[in-house]
């Protein structure tokens, strides 16, 4: 009885492990609701109120892109709610021939120059980097933060456009 125990907590330490791993490879919101729908409910998750601007997506993305603008708005929203202070934020997505252009930005408090970025700010590069693409973050004068991310439609993993 004992061993069986023990053999049910593994399996089920597995069977976390595997679908951390799937969900890591891809979201399954992304299947359920679509990247605009995925995205607003992180946004309703963390309390972040977010207006978006955006074109039907369904079916016009590929998966590896899909999946980086979910990613890269997702960092971004997570770092309004836990340090822009802001009380509003914004997220256009643009298709062109070429690529999907992500913009998330917010009224908030914007980053401080003197200021390392931190792992975020770090792997929102890094996901639009592995398609070949960019991602810049920006604080204009008047105040907030903008992420604007270039992801190019037929993906270049690892080369990255200046």
């Amino acid at each position: 009885k004992r061993q069986i125990e023990g053999i049910s907590r593994h399996v089920q330490t597995v069977v976390a492990d595997v679908r951390r791993l799937v969900h890591d490879l891809r979201p399954p919101a992304l299947d359920d609701r679509g990247l605009l729908g995925a995205i607003r409910q992180q946004a309703d998750r963390l309390e972040v109120p977010l207006a978006v601007t955006a074109p039907d997506l369904d079916g016009r993305l590929p998966a590896a892109v899909e999946v980086a603008a979910y990613r890269i708005a997702g960092e971004a929203l997570t770092n309004v709610a836990r340090h822009a202070g802001a009380t509003t934020a914004t997220l256009t997505l643009e298709l062109t021939d070429e690529a999907l252009l992500v913009e998330l930005a917010d009224d908030g408090v914007g980053i401080d120059p003197d200021r390392q970025a931190g792992v975020g700010l770090v792997s929102l590069r890094e996901r639009a980097a592995e398609l070949g693409g960019r991602a810049d973050i920006t604080c204009p004068d008047g105040g907030g933060t903008v992420v604007t991310a270039r992801l190019p439609l037929n993906p270049t993993p690892g080369r990255s456009t200046a």
